[in-house]
């Protein structure tokens, strides 16, 4: 389930109100995911796309949650 999200920051540079908007909520993926583990784990460690230094593009990588079987 995941949903998009906008709000608006204040940028002081610009001395303006900024939109923003991005997705939040969770995706699931089944099969042999070993080989993605690395980059995976390096894009939650570091972040990942637009807006990355404002707290956006961050997500968890939960082994927990994987499976094979369909849910």
């Amino acid at each position: 389930d995941s949903r998009e999200r906008e709000w608006s920051r204040y940028s002081a540079k610009q001395d303006r109100r900024v939109p923003m908007n991005g997705f939040v909520g969770v995706a699931r993926y089944t099969g042999d995911l070993a080989p993605f583990l690395p980059a995976l784990r390096l894009g939650a460690w570091i972040g990942v796309g637009d807006n990355c230094a404002f707290g956006m593009g961050s997500y968890q990588v939960s082994r927990d949650e994987w499976s094979d079987e369909p849910r």
